[in-house]
């Protein structure tokens, strides 16, 4: 249960069956719920600070980063809910990611 659920609020909520999607970029991170026909059904999107110690440098703070996930994890969670969906009824989650080319790393 979210900090945002009551549980009479909770106990009036339909149970679903959502995938959930995390999309961690350079900027920021999203947290997409799609439904069984890839419908985005719920969304959240943050930013994060970005840190430039020096001239070409570029770094971030992983605590920020994780607090960042949850921020979006719960914040799609509480947009599902509103539609009247369990968070629970997010039965799976994927994480989107890049690498860059062994040129780059």
């Amino acid at each position: 249960m979210g900090p945002s659920t009551s549980k009479s609020t909770e106990s009036q909520l339909e149970q679903g069956e959502f995938v959930g999607a995390l999309d961690c970029g350079t900027t920021s991170t999203r947290f997409i719920i799609f439904d069984a026909a890839a419908n985005i059904i719920a969304e959240h999107q943050a930013e994060f600070p970005q840190y430039y110690p020096h001239s070409g440098w570029h770094e971030h703070d992983p605590q920020e980063l994780y607090d960042v996930v949850l921020e979006c994890i719960d914040g799609a969670c509480e947009a599902l809910e509103a539609k009247g969906f369990h968070r629970s009824s997010v039965r799976a989650i994927g994480m989107c990611y890049f690498s860059l080319p062994e040129a780059y790393g």
